[in-house]
C-alpha cells in the first residue's frame, strides 16, 4: 500500500477510469436534507484558528462537552439522528479521507457502520479529486495505510503492519462520537487553504451527497440495526460482527476482541460487552460527590440517552439504594452513547502508537459514585422500582429543583462542607469573597473538609449543590480562611499586534492557558494577570521570568504536567531530581496510593478515591530531601484505562509505585525559602478532569489559613429559623464525642462510611444501645423501619419498664419479639392502632415517627410545645391532620428539617439512617 505524501495534479485520464455523473441539487434536496453548523471556526477566520468561546480546540471537545459549542452540536446530532456526517478540517497535504484505521472506538457497532463508511468515503473523495485542477488523488486511513514489512507471517503469509495508524478510538472528534447515535461519521483533512481546496469540499459533499441519496433506504435500515440492537441490548460480539474489527497492530483480525470488548462472565452475568445498567446514587447516603451525579444526568439526556429515576427502594449487592436513585438503562437506542461515557475503559498497551487519548470514564474523572449491573435477574428488580423513562426535558425539570444536602439543620449549628466537587470549592470562594468566615478542618475525621455557620451554609446552599453535615458540639479542629485566593495563571500568551489576526489568550496557542482558566472559574476562583495582585501561582505551562522571581520570593505555586515540571523546570529550584515519562505513551487512568497526609491531599483520602488520571504518562524519579509525596502509582493494580507502550523499557518504571505528586516547603538550591507542590502530569486536561482540581484548590485554600475556626454560640430556632427555641449553647445529646461517635458506627458496620450524613447519629444511637444492624456488621441505612422497631426502640429509651398485661391487638402475640414494648406505648398513649390491628411489620411513615416521638416527649415533661412553622414547606398541605401539632413541634425543635429545602415528605417511608437521626435530635429535649 502507498501512503501519499501530499495531493497534486495529475492526468486524470492516464491513472482514473472517468466517467461523468450529473446531480440536479434540487432534485437531491428532495431525498436529502442537510444540517450546516459552522461552529468549529467561528469567526470564519481565514487562517482557521477556530476560536470558540472558552478558548479550546473544538474538535477535542465532542464527547466531554465541556463548551457551549460542543454541547449544542452533539444535541444537534442527538435530536436528528442524521445518517451520515461529514467534518471538513485542514490540513494534511495528501488529501485524506476517512474511515480511520483502528484501534476502534469499543462502543461503534462496526459491522453495521461499515457497510457505508468506505464507500461513502471514497464517493467524497473521488468527487472531490474529479473536479478541481489542483487536487487530484486522496487517501483513505483504513484503505491506504496498511504496509507490508516484508516479512512472512505465521501462515507464510506477507505481514502487514498498521505503523501509523490514524486511529478512530477517540470519541473527542465530532464524527466518532457521531457514530455512537448510529451515524456514519468523516473528519476530511483538507490539503490546502484555497479555491481549489474550496471547490474540492464542495464537489467532495455533492458526490457523497449523491450517494447517500441513491441508497438511502439501506441507510435507514443499518440506523435501526443498530437501535435494535441498543433496544434488545444484543450481544454483538461475535467474531462475524463487531468483534472482527478488533485487530492488532498486524492486521490479524479479531486479535484484539477481548481487550477492546471484554465479556461480563461471572456468576448470573449477561455474558455481554454491554452490562444491564449503571446505577448513580443521588442520594448523599450512597454519592459523594451529588453535583458530578447530577451533572452526569444532563449530559446523558441532552445526548438523547433515556434515563430512570426509582420510585422507591431497593437492594443490590447488599446495599440499600432509596427512591430517586438514577438508572441508566442498556436496553435503549442509544446505548453506545451512555457506554461509551460509563464503561471502564481501554488499557491498550501493544500498539506503538495513538492518534489521541480515549479517555472517558466520567466517573473517575469527574469524581462521582457509580455501580454498574451485569446481571439479568438484578437488573429485573431495579427495572421494577424506576418510574418512565426520561428525556432531556424531563431531566431539566427534576434538576431546577435539585438542591444542596443537608442531614439536619439549626440556626446556632456549625455545617461540615464535603470537599468533593468544584461546587464545594465555589462555595467556599463565594462565602469568603462575601466576608464570610470558613475554616478548613486540619485535623480528625473530616481532614480537608470545609466548616461554616449554619446561617452562612444557608446562604450557599441554593447556589450550588453540596454535601452538609450539622454538628452541634465537639467541633474538628479547624482554621480560618483567611481570603478567597487571587490566582495568577501561568501560560498566557501576549496580544499579536500585526498580521491577519490579533491573537489574545482564547487562541489555538493556549489550550493549556485555556483549561486552567475554565477550571479556575469553574471553582469561582479570582484570576489576575497582575502577579503583585496575586496569592498564588498555578498552572501546567512553565513560570515566566517575572513568575519565577516570585515563587523564589516565597508565593506559593503549585506546576503541573511536563511543561511545567519537565526535569529543567524543576532544576530552577533542586539539584539532581528528575521527570521522566513513558515515550510515545499518551495517558492512564491508573489507581493510587497516599504516602503521606497533608491538606493538599486529605480530601481525596477522606472519600477514599484511589483512582487518578494523568495526561502524559509522566513521573518523577526523586523527590528533594524533605519533601512530602503525595501521589504514586499503585504498583499492585493495574490501571483501568489509557494509552501506555509496551515497547518502552521504563513503563515498568511508571508502573511500579512511580511518583506523581510531591509538595515541598523550605529553602531550594540557592538557600531561598519556597512553598510548592508539583504533579508530573496535568491536572485540568481539556477542562474533563475536573477529580484533580481539589489538589490545586486544596493547595490554594491550605495556604490561606489563620488562627482557629471557633463556633459562635448557640442563638436560634428550629429548621430554617422557624421555631423559637433560645439555649444558650448548642444542646448535648450525650457525653460522647461525634469523632468517637462517627469511630464507632463506621468500626461496627461495613455499609457505614465517615463521611456519611448519618454516621454520627448512629454512632450515637449505638452507643446508647438503643438500635441494633440488621446483621453482625451492616447497619442497612436505607432499609426501611417498621412499627415494630419503632415502638421497641422508644421502650428502650424509656428503661424498658414493667409491662401489665399483653398489647391490645389482634395482630401482636404475646410472644412477638415487640409485644412488651407495644404493650407498653399503647398503655401510655404512645402507639395506636388500626382496627384493632398495630401493623408491626408495616414501614413506618415520617410523620408517624414524629408523631409517636411527640407523644412519647409527653410523656417525659420534655418541652412539648408545638412551635414551629410548616408554612415554608412546598407540601405542608400534605402532612395528615393527626400528624400536624406534632410536626409543628418536630420542625420547630431541629428534630426533622425536611429531605430537600422546601419539603417535608411527611408520607414517605422512614429509613433506618433517618429515624436514628431523629432520635438523637429528640434525645436532647428528653435529658
Amino acid at each position: 500500500m502507498v501512503k501519499y505524501t501530499y495531493s497534486g495534479p495529475v492526468d486524470l485520464e492516464k491513472y482514473y477510469e472517468m466517467q461523468t455523473n450529473t446531480v440536479a441539487v434540487s432534485e437531491l434536496l428532495d431525498e436529502v436534507f442537510f444540517i450546516l453548523v459552522p461552529e468549529e471556526n467561528v469567526e470564519g477566520r481565514i487562517y482557521m484558528s477556530r476560536v470558540s468561546s472558552g478558548g479550546l480546540d473544538l474538535n477535542r471537545d465532542n464527547s466531554f462537552q465541556t463548551q457551549n459549542e460542543t454541547q449544542n452540536m452533539q444535541k444537534l446530532i442527538g435530536m436528528y439522528n442524521p445518517v451520515s456526517l461529514t467534518e471538513l478540517h485542514g490540513r494534511v497535504t495528501s488529501f485524506q479521507c476517512e474511515p480511520c484505521d483502528p484501534p476502534h472506538e469499543p462502543n461503534f457497532e462496526y459491522d453495521l457502520l461499515a457497510r457505508h463508511l468506505m464507500p461513502g468515503g471514497e464517493a467524497f473523495g473521488i468527487a472531490a479529486t474529479s473536479n478541481n485542477e489542483g487536487y487530484n488523488s486522496y487517501v483513505i486511513p483504513q484503505r491506504d495505510y496498511l504496509e507490508y514489512t516484508g516479512e512472512k507471517g505465521a501462515d507464510s503469509s506477507n505481514e502487514t503492519y498498521w505503523e501509523d495508524p490514524w486511529d478512530d478510538m477517540s470519541t473527542s472528534y465530532t464524527p466518532q462520537f457521531a457514530m455512537l447515535h448510529g451515524c456514519v461519521g468523516y473528519t476530511v483533512e483538507l490539503p490546502a487553504y484555497n479555491d481549489e481546496t474550496a471547490k474540492a469540499a464542495t464537489y467532495g459533499q455533492l458526490g457523497q451527497s449523491h450517494y447517500i441519496a441513491e441508497n438511502k433506504e439501506a441507510y435507514f435500515i443499518t440506523q435501526l440495526e443498530i437501535f435494535a440492537r441498543g433496544v434488545t441490548n444484543a450481544n454483538s460480539n461475535a467474531f462475524e460482527l463487531v468483534g472482527q474489527w478488533f485487530c492488532d497492530q498486524n492486521d490479524i483480525e479479531g486479535a484484539e476482541a477481548d481487550l477492546f470488548r471484554p465479556e461480563y462472565d461471572g456468576e448470573g452475568q449477561n455474558g455481554n460487552f454491554y452490562p444491564e445498567c449503571y446505577i448513580i446514587p443521588l442520594d448523599r447516603s450512597n454519592q459523594t460527590n451529588l453535583q458530578a451525579a447530577h451533572d452526569m444526568m444532563q449530559w446523558l439526556s441532552r445526548n438523547d440517552v433515556k434515563v430512570m429515576l426509582t420510585e422507591k427502594s431497593f437492594n443490590y449487592k447488599g446495599k440499600s439504594y432509596p427512591a430517586g436513585t438514577m438508572i441508566v438503562p442498556m436496553d435503549q437506542a442509544k446505548r453506545s452513547v451512555a457506554n461509551s461515557a460509563l464503561y471502564d475503559g481501554t488499557l491498550i498497551l501493544d500498539w506503538t502508537v495513538l492518534y489521541s487519548e480515549g479517555i472517558t470514564t466520567f466517573n473517575e474523572t469527574r469524581g462521582f459514585d457509580m455501580e454498574t449491573c451485569a446481571e439479568p435477574a438484578a437488573y429485573k428488580s431495579i427495572k421494577a422500582a424506576c418510574g418512565e423513562p426520561m428525556d432531556y426535558a424531563s431531566c431539566l425539570i427534576h434538576l431546577a429543583d435539585v438542591t444542596s444536602s443537608l442531614d439536619n439543620g439549626r440556626t446556632g449549628y456549625q455545617v461540615i462542607i464535603s470537599n468533593a466537587s468544584e461546587d464545594s470549592t465555589a462555595a467556599v470562594n463565594w462565602m469568603l469573597q462575601e466576608g464570610k468566615k470558613v475554616g478548613m478542618i486540619t485535623e480528625g475525621t473530616y481532614k480537608g473538609d470545609f466548616i461554616c455557620s449554619y446561617k452562612d451554609w444557608d446562604t450557599v446552599s441554593g447556589k450550588f449543590i453540596l454535601t452538609g453535615t450539622c454538628i452541634s458540639r465537639d467541633y474538628p479542629a479547624a482554621q480560618i480562611i483567611t481570603k478567597s485566593p487571587v490566582i495568577y495563571i501561568n501560560g498566557r500568551p501576549a496580544d499579536t499586534t500585526s498580521g491577519y489576526i490579533k491573537f489574545n489568550y482564547l487562541d489555538s496557542r493556549a489550550y493549556s492557558y485555556n483549561y486552567d482558566r475554565q477550571a479556575m472559574d469553574l471553582m469561582n476562583f479570582e484570576t489576575t494577570t497582575d502577579l503583585s495582585k496575586a496569592d498564588i501561582i498555578i498552572g501546567a505551562s512553565a513560570l515566566d521570568k517575572d513568575a519565577l522571581s516570585k515563587v523564589q520570593s516565597g508565593m506559593p505555586y503549585i506546576g503541573y504536567g511536563s511543561s511545567a515540571t519537565g526535569t529543567a523546570r524543576l532544576n530552577n529550584f533542586f539539584n539532581g531530581i528528575e521527570r521522566n515519562s513513558v515515550k510515545g505513551s499518551m495517558d492512564a487512568l491508573a489507581y493510587v496510593t497516599y504516602p503521606s497526609e497533608n491538606l493538599i491531599n486529605a480530601s481525596y483520602i477522606l472519600d477514599g478515591d484511589d483512582v487518578m488520571y494523568g495526561y502524559g504518562a509522566g513521573y518523577f524519579s526523586s523527590v528533594p530531601e524533605g519533601a512530602e509525596i503525595l501521589v504514586k502509582i499503585d504498583e499492585d493494580r493495574e490501571p483501568t484505562e489509557g494509552f501506555l507502550r509496551s515497547s518502552e523499557s521504563n513503563l515498568t518504571d511508571f508502573l511500579n509505585g512511580s511518583i506523581q505528586g510531591f509538595s515541598y516547603e523550605g529553602k531550594d538550591k540557592s538557600s531561598k525559602e519556597i512553598d510548592v507542590a508539583f504533579f508530573a502530569n496535568t491536572l485540568t486536561n481539556k477542562v474533563h478532569q475536573r477529580d484533580e482540581y481539589a489538589f490545586i484548590s486544596n493547595f490554594a485554600f491550605s495556604n490561606m489559613l489563620g488562627e482557629k475556626y471557633t463556633a459562635s454560640a448557640y442563638s436560634g430556632g428550629g429548621s430554617g429559623g422557624s421555631g423559637n427555641k433560645t439555649p444558650a449553647t448548642a444542646p448535648t445529646p450525650t457525653e460522647f464525642s461525634a469523632e468517637e461517635a462517627i469511630k464507632l458506627a463506621v468500626k461496627t458496620f461495613s455499609d457505614v462510611r465517615a463521611t456519611d450524613w448519618y454516621a454520627e447519629s448512629i454512632g450515637r444511637i449505638l452507643h446508647a444501645k438503643l438500635m441494633n444492624g440488621t446483621t453482625s456488621d451492616t447497619y442497612g441505612p436505607g432499609a426501611l423501619f417498621d412499627r415494630g422497631m419503632l415502638a421497641t426502640v422508644l421502650y428502650r429509651m424509656a428503661g424498658s419498664p414493667t409491662v401489665a398485661g399483653n398489647a391490645p391487638f389482634n395482630d401482636v402475640a404475646a410472644g412477638d419479639w415487640y409485644s412488651h414494648a407495644v404493650a407498653w406505648g399503647a398503655s401510655a398513649g404512645i402507639v395506636n392502632g388500626y382496627n384493632g390491628y398495630y401493623a408491626p411489620k408495616d414501614p413506618v411513615t415520617r410523620e408517624q415517627v414524629v408523631t409517636i416521638l411527640y407523644r412519647y416527649a409527653k410523656t417525659t415533661g420534655a418541652e412539648a410545645s408545638a412551635n414551629g412553622s410548616l408554612a415554608g414547606f412546598a407540601d405542608s398541605t400534605q402532612v395528615s391532620e393527626f400528624a400536624a401539632e406534632a410536626m409543628k413541634w418536630a420542625v420547630g425543635n431541629g428534630i426533622i428539617s425536611g429531605t430537600a429545602d422546601t419539603r417535608l415528605n411527611p408520607k414517605a417511608t422512614a429509613t433506618r439512617a433517618e429515624v436514628a437521626a431523629m432520635l438523637v435530635r429528640s434525645l436532647e429535649l428528653f435529658e
